[in-house]
Protein backbone atom coordinates (compact mmCIF):
# COMPACT_ATOMS: atom_id res chain seq x y z
CA UNK A 1 0.00 0.00 0.00
CA UNK A 2 2.51 2.78 0.84
CA UNK A 3 4.61 1.59 -2.39
CA UNK A 4 1.63 2.42 -4.03
CA UNK A 5 1.28 5.89 -2.40
CA UNK A 6 4.84 6.55 -2.78
CA UNK A 7 5.01 5.99 -6.49
CA UNK A 8 1.41 8.09 -7.04
CA UNK A 9 3.46 11.27 -5.68
CA UNK A 10 6.42 11.08 -7.58
CA UNK A 11 4.41 10.62 -10.40
CA UNK A 12 2.59 14.07 -9.46
CA UNK A 13 6.22 16.11 -9.37
CA UNK A 14 6.10 17.41 -12.75
CA UNK A 15 2.80 18.59 -12.31
CA UNK A 16 3.67 20.97 -10.39
CA UNK A 17 3.79 24.81 -11.58
CA UNK A 18 6.72 26.48 -10.01
CA UNK A 19 6.53 30.55 -10.70
CA UNK A 20 9.62 32.29 -12.65
CA UNK A 21 11.76 34.41 -10.65
CA UNK A 22 11.20 38.01 -11.03
CA UNK A 23 15.11 39.54 -11.36
CA UNK A 24 13.69 43.55 -11.33
CA UNK A 25 12.13 42.90 -7.87
CA UNK A 26 15.95 42.12 -6.89
CA UNK A 27 16.71 44.71 -8.59
CA UNK A 28 14.72 47.35 -6.85
CA UNK A 29 15.49 46.08 -3.58
CA UNK A 30 17.93 48.95 -2.22
CA UNK A 31 21.42 47.97 -0.26
CA UNK A 32 22.05 47.88 2.94
CA UNK A 33 23.40 51.67 4.23
CA UNK A 34 26.41 51.70 5.78
CA UNK A 35 27.73 54.68 8.31
CA UNK A 36 30.02 57.23 6.63
CA UNK A 37 33.74 57.01 7.43
CA UNK A 38 35.82 59.44 9.31
CA UNK A 39 38.56 61.36 6.73
CA UNK A 40 41.90 60.16 7.22
CA UNK A 41 44.22 61.96 10.27
CA UNK A 42 47.08 63.38 8.47
CA UNK A 43 49.59 62.54 11.05
CA UNK A 44 51.77 60.30 9.03
CA UNK A 45 51.78 56.68 10.16
CA UNK A 46 55.11 54.95 11.03
CA UNK A 47 57.67 54.18 8.31
CA UNK A 48 55.20 57.20 6.44
CA UNK A 49 56.64 60.28 5.31
CA UNK A 50 55.50 63.90 4.73
CA UNK A 51 55.84 66.00 2.14
CA UNK A 52 58.60 68.56 2.46
CA UNK A 53 56.19 71.28 2.27
CA UNK A 54 54.07 69.87 5.37
CA UNK A 55 57.34 69.49 7.12
CA UNK A 56 58.65 72.66 6.80
CA UNK A 57 55.05 73.85 8.15
CA UNK A 58 55.29 71.85 11.33
CA UNK A 59 59.15 73.41 11.82
CA UNK A 60 57.72 76.73 11.43
CA UNK A 61 55.22 75.92 14.27
CA UNK A 62 57.26 74.63 16.42
CA UNK A 63 59.91 77.22 16.53
CA UNK A 64 56.98 80.14 16.79
CA UNK A 65 55.53 77.93 19.96
CA UNK A 66 59.42 77.76 21.62
CA UNK A 67 60.06 81.62 20.67
CA UNK A 68 57.08 82.08 22.63
CA UNK A 69 57.61 80.30 25.34
CA UNK A 70 61.13 81.25 25.52
CA UNK A 71 59.53 84.98 25.73
CA UNK A 72 57.33 84.58 28.36
CA UNK A 73 60.21 83.06 30.75
CA UNK A 74 62.19 86.05 30.10
CA UNK A 75 59.37 88.07 30.93
CA UNK A 76 59.19 86.63 34.09
CA UNK A 77 62.72 87.09 35.11
CA UNK A 78 62.53 90.51 33.95
CA UNK A 79 59.68 91.38 36.35
CA UNK A 80 61.71 89.58 39.14
CA UNK A 81 64.58 92.04 38.42
CA UNK A 82 62.23 94.80 37.90
CA UNK A 83 60.47 93.79 41.67
CA UNK A 84 64.33 93.90 42.91
CA UNK A 85 65.23 96.86 41.84
CA UNK A 86 61.77 98.92 43.14
CA UNK A 87 62.45 97.09 46.71
CA UNK A 88 66.27 99.31 46.81
CA UNK A 89 64.48 102.06 45.26
CA UNK A 90 61.87 101.84 48.36
CA UNK A 91 64.92 101.68 50.67
CA UNK A 92 66.43 104.68 49.21
CA UNK A 93 63.58 107.12 49.06
CA UNK A 94 62.52 105.87 52.40
CA UNK A 95 65.86 107.33 54.05
CA UNK A 96 67.31 103.60 54.73
CA UNK A 97 70.31 104.06 53.18
CA UNK A 98 72.92 102.26 55.81
CA UNK A 99 71.72 98.56 53.58
CA UNK A 100 73.21 100.11 50.40
CA UNK A 101 76.89 100.80 52.22
CA UNK A 102 76.19 104.50 52.17
CA UNK A 103 74.63 107.11 54.54
CA UNK A 104 74.71 110.94 54.67
CA UNK A 105 74.35 112.80 57.86
CA UNK A 106 75.37 115.92 60.04
CA UNK A 107 77.22 115.97 63.23
CA UNK A 108 78.71 118.10 65.87
CA UNK A 109 82.52 118.18 65.67
CA UNK A 110 85.56 118.68 68.13
CA UNK A 111 88.01 120.99 66.18
CA UNK A 112 91.68 120.01 68.18
CA UNK A 113 95.15 120.98 67.63
CA UNK A 114 96.96 117.84 65.97
CA UNK A 115 99.71 116.77 68.54
CA UNK A 116 102.22 116.42 65.15
CA UNK A 117 101.71 119.37 63.98
CA UNK A 118 105.53 121.15 63.94
CA UNK A 119 106.27 124.61 65.94
CA UNK A 120 107.01 126.47 62.76
CA UNK A 121 104.09 125.49 60.98
CA UNK A 122 101.04 127.68 61.11
CA UNK A 123 98.87 126.07 63.05
CA UNK A 124 95.72 125.18 65.09
CA UNK A 125 96.38 125.69 69.10
CA UNK A 126 93.36 125.62 70.90
CA UNK A 127 89.87 123.90 70.24
CA UNK A 128 86.73 124.97 68.99
CA UNK A 129 83.23 123.17 67.93
CA UNK A 130 81.92 122.72 64.87
CA UNK A 131 78.85 120.96 62.71
CA UNK A 132 79.95 118.99 59.65
CA UNK A 133 77.78 117.70 57.46
CA UNK A 134 79.31 114.62 55.64
CA UNK A 135 78.85 111.80 53.51
CA UNK A 136 79.89 108.18 54.53
CA UNK A 137 80.76 104.88 52.40
CA UNK A 138 80.21 101.35 54.66
CA UNK A 139 81.93 98.81 52.07
CA UNK A 140 81.43 95.94 53.83
CA UNK A 141 77.94 96.48 52.89
CA UNK A 142 78.83 96.11 49.40
CA UNK A 143 79.86 92.50 49.65
CA UNK A 144 76.77 90.99 51.83
CA UNK A 145 73.58 89.63 50.26
CA UNK A 146 70.54 91.74 50.36
CA UNK A 147 69.43 89.56 52.99
CA UNK A 148 72.33 89.84 55.31
CA UNK A 149 72.53 93.67 54.25
CA UNK A 150 68.97 93.91 55.67
CA UNK A 151 69.58 92.04 59.13
CA UNK A 152 72.84 94.15 59.81
CA UNK A 153 71.40 97.39 59.12
CA UNK A 154 67.98 96.61 61.40
CA UNK A 155 69.95 94.44 64.63
CA UNK A 156 69.46 97.25 66.13
CA UNK A 157 67.31 99.65 64.51
CA UNK A 158 64.42 97.03 64.99
CA UNK A 159 65.04 96.86 69.00
CA UNK A 160 66.10 93.49 69.12
CA UNK A 161 67.74 90.84 67.13
CA UNK A 162 64.39 88.37 66.16
CA UNK A 163 63.06 91.57 64.33
CA UNK A 164 66.47 91.89 62.50
CA UNK A 165 66.11 88.27 61.63
CA UNK A 166 62.41 88.89 60.76
CA UNK A 167 63.29 91.72 58.25
CA UNK A 168 65.37 90.05 56.51
CA UNK A 169 63.74 86.73 56.33
CA UNK A 170 61.03 88.87 54.51
CA UNK A 171 63.48 90.00 51.93
CA UNK A 172 64.18 86.61 51.58
CA UNK A 173 60.35 85.31 51.49
CA UNK A 174 59.45 87.87 48.77
CA UNK A 175 62.72 87.03 46.20
CA UNK A 176 61.80 83.12 47.06
CA UNK A 177 58.30 83.87 46.06
CA UNK A 178 59.53 85.54 42.39
CA UNK A 179 62.08 82.98 42.08
CA UNK A 180 59.73 80.48 42.27
CA UNK A 181 57.14 81.58 40.03
CA UNK A 182 59.59 82.34 37.69
CA UNK A 183 60.54 78.52 37.30
CA UNK A 184 56.92 77.59 37.40
CA UNK A 185 56.28 79.95 34.44
CA UNK A 186 59.99 78.50 32.88
CA UNK A 187 58.71 75.18 33.34
CA UNK A 188 55.41 75.56 31.68
CA UNK A 189 57.04 76.95 28.61
CA UNK A 190 58.72 73.59 28.24
CA UNK A 191 61.73 75.24 28.92
CA UNK A 192 65.30 73.02 29.80
CA UNK A 193 66.23 73.11 33.90
CA UNK A 194 69.53 74.38 32.06
CA UNK A 195 67.56 77.37 30.24
CA UNK A 196 65.82 78.15 33.45
CA UNK A 197 69.11 78.01 35.63
CA UNK A 198 70.49 81.03 32.74
CA UNK A 199 67.48 82.76 33.25
CA UNK A 200 66.58 83.13 36.68
CA UNK A 201 69.97 82.24 38.87
CA UNK A 202 72.24 83.97 36.67
CA UNK A 203 72.21 87.33 38.66
CA UNK A 204 71.69 85.61 41.94
CA UNK A 205 74.24 84.51 44.94
CA UNK A 206 76.53 81.79 45.14
CA UNK A 207 74.30 79.83 47.61
CA UNK A 208 70.97 79.77 45.06
CA UNK A 209 73.64 78.57 42.45
CA UNK A 210 74.95 76.12 44.29
CA UNK A 211 71.50 75.07 45.76
CA UNK A 212 69.75 75.25 42.44
CA UNK A 213 69.00 71.82 42.08
CA UNK A 214 67.54 71.43 44.95
CA UNK A 215 64.91 74.25 44.14
CA UNK A 216 64.57 73.22 40.80
CA UNK A 217 63.55 69.73 42.52
CA UNK A 218 61.31 71.42 44.52
CA UNK A 219 59.07 73.43 42.48
CA UNK A 220 58.94 70.75 39.25
CA UNK A 221 57.16 68.68 42.84
CA UNK A 222 54.38 71.48 42.53
CA UNK A 223 54.25 71.44 38.51
CA UNK A 224 53.90 68.19 37.94
CA UNK A 225 51.01 68.01 40.30
CA UNK A 226 49.47 71.27 38.98
CA UNK A 227 50.17 69.38 35.59
CA UNK A 228 48.14 66.20 36.47
CA UNK A 229 45.47 68.27 37.33
CA UNK A 230 45.52 67.52 41.53
CA UNK A 231 43.30 69.90 43.50
CA UNK A 232 44.94 73.34 43.80
CA UNK A 233 45.45 72.99 47.64
CA UNK A 234 48.05 70.14 47.15
CA UNK A 235 49.69 72.58 44.63
CA UNK A 236 50.06 75.77 46.28
CA UNK A 237 51.11 73.14 49.52
CA UNK A 238 53.95 72.06 47.21
CA UNK A 239 54.62 75.70 45.84
CA UNK A 240 55.22 76.89 49.40
CA UNK A 241 57.64 73.95 50.13
CA UNK A 242 59.64 75.19 47.68
CA UNK A 243 59.34 79.08 48.81
CA UNK A 244 60.38 77.39 51.92
CA UNK A 245 63.04 76.27 50.67
CA UNK A 246 64.22 79.03 48.58
CA UNK A 247 64.10 81.38 51.64
CA UNK A 248 66.28 78.78 53.72
CA UNK A 249 68.94 78.92 51.31
CA UNK A 250 68.46 83.09 51.40
CA UNK A 251 68.46 83.54 54.93
CA UNK A 252 70.29 80.54 57.24
CA UNK A 253 69.58 81.70 61.01
CA UNK A 254 73.72 81.36 61.60
CA UNK A 255 74.18 84.25 59.30
CA UNK A 256 73.92 85.89 62.27
CA UNK A 257 76.11 88.55 63.88
CA UNK A 258 78.43 88.50 60.69
CA UNK A 259 77.81 92.54 60.38
CA UNK A 260 81.63 93.30 61.73
CA UNK A 261 82.62 94.63 58.64
CA UNK A 262 79.53 96.53 58.07
CA UNK A 263 79.87 98.78 60.93
CA UNK A 264 83.24 100.48 59.59
CA UNK A 265 83.43 102.96 56.97
CA UNK A 266 85.00 106.07 55.54
CA UNK A 267 83.32 109.79 55.58
CA UNK A 268 83.90 112.80 53.69
CA UNK A 269 82.90 116.04 54.64
CA UNK A 270 82.49 119.90 55.51
CA UNK A 271 82.86 121.71 58.98
CA UNK A 272 81.48 125.33 59.13
CA UNK A 273 83.98 127.77 59.75
CA UNK A 274 84.94 128.63 63.15
CA UNK A 275 87.00 131.26 65.04
CA UNK A 276 89.87 129.75 67.22
CA UNK A 277 93.67 130.32 68.84
CA UNK A 278 95.88 129.78 66.72
CA UNK A 279 99.70 130.26 65.88
CA UNK A 280 101.90 131.86 63.15
CA UNK A 281 105.65 131.46 63.57
CA UNK A 282 106.07 135.40 62.46
CA UNK A 283 102.82 136.80 63.80
CA UNK A 284 102.36 135.35 67.10
CA UNK A 285 99.39 133.77 68.90
CA UNK A 286 95.79 134.95 68.61
CA UNK A 287 91.84 134.06 67.72
CA UNK A 288 91.22 133.77 64.03
CA UNK A 289 88.96 132.17 61.58
CA UNK A 290 89.62 129.09 60.18
CA UNK A 291 88.02 128.61 57.19
CA UNK A 292 87.38 124.64 56.18
CA UNK A 293 88.28 123.09 52.88
CA UNK A 294 87.47 119.39 53.61
CA UNK A 295 87.47 116.82 56.15
CA UNK A 296 87.75 113.20 56.00
CA UNK A 297 88.58 109.92 57.82
CA UNK A 298 87.48 106.91 59.45
CA UNK A 299 84.03 106.20 60.49
CA UNK A 300 82.24 103.34 62.83
CA UNK A 301 78.74 102.93 62.93
CA UNK A 302 77.09 100.85 65.39
CA UNK A 303 73.66 100.96 63.92
CA UNK A 304 71.68 102.77 61.15
CA UNK A 305 71.00 105.90 63.32
CA UNK A 306 74.21 106.93 64.74
CA UNK A 307 78.08 107.25 63.59
CA UNK A 308 81.45 107.98 65.24
CA UNK A 309 83.83 110.28 62.73
CA UNK A 310 87.60 110.23 63.70
CA UNK A 311 89.88 112.62 60.77
CA UNK A 312 91.37 115.63 60.12
CA UNK A 313 90.14 119.38 58.56
CA UNK A 314 92.05 120.68 56.12
CA UNK A 315 91.46 124.58 55.83
CA UNK A 316 93.27 128.02 55.92
CA UNK A 317 93.91 130.71 58.46
CA UNK A 318 93.90 134.20 57.54
CA UNK A 319 96.34 136.45 59.01
CA UNK A 320 96.84 140.73 59.28
CA UNK A 321 100.12 141.59 59.14
CA UNK A 322 101.93 143.55 61.92
CA UNK A 323 100.76 146.75 61.34
CA UNK A 324 97.45 146.33 59.58
CA UNK A 325 93.90 145.82 60.62
CA UNK A 326 92.44 143.32 58.25
CA UNK A 327 93.58 140.07 57.02
CA UNK A 328 95.85 140.14 53.90
CA UNK A 329 97.42 136.71 54.02
CA UNK A 330 96.08 133.37 54.21
CA UNK A 331 98.07 129.83 54.96
CA UNK A 332 97.46 126.33 55.31
CA UNK A 333 96.49 124.45 58.46
CA UNK A 334 95.37 121.51 59.66
CA UNK A 335 93.10 120.62 62.73
CA UNK A 336 91.61 117.20 64.18
CA UNK A 337 88.19 116.10 63.79
CA UNK A 338 86.14 114.11 65.95
CA UNK A 339 82.68 113.74 65.84
CA UNK A 340 79.30 111.93 66.95
CA UNK A 341 76.72 112.32 63.94
CA UNK A 342 72.93 111.45 63.09
CA UNK A 343 72.43 109.86 59.92
CA UNK A 344 70.02 110.42 57.14
CA UNK A 345 68.17 106.78 58.74
CA UNK A 346 67.80 108.62 61.90
CA UNK A 347 65.16 111.45 60.00
CA UNK A 348 63.87 108.57 58.55
CA UNK A 349 62.98 106.88 61.44
CA UNK A 350 61.67 109.63 63.56
CA UNK A 351 58.70 110.53 60.44
CA UNK A 352 57.74 107.36 59.84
Amino acid sequence: MSIILLASILSNVGAIDVPPVDHSVIAQVPPAQTAPTAPPTITPAAGETISAKEANLLVEVAKAEADKRVAEAKQAAAEESKQAAEDELSKLKSGKLVSLGVTVGVGISLQTPLPFSSKRATRQRGFAVATVPYVMALPGYWFKSQELREYCSSSWTAGDEDAASNAARNIASKKATRLVDGILAGLRANLTQQNIRDLLFLDDGDSLKLNASEILAHVQKAFDAEKAGKPKEEVAALRKQGIDAVTMTLWKPQLRGKCGATKWGVWLGKPGNYNVNSALIDEGTGIRTFHSTAAFGAAYTPNAYFSLLVGATVGTLNFASTGEQEPTRSETAWAGTVSVGGNLDLLGALVK
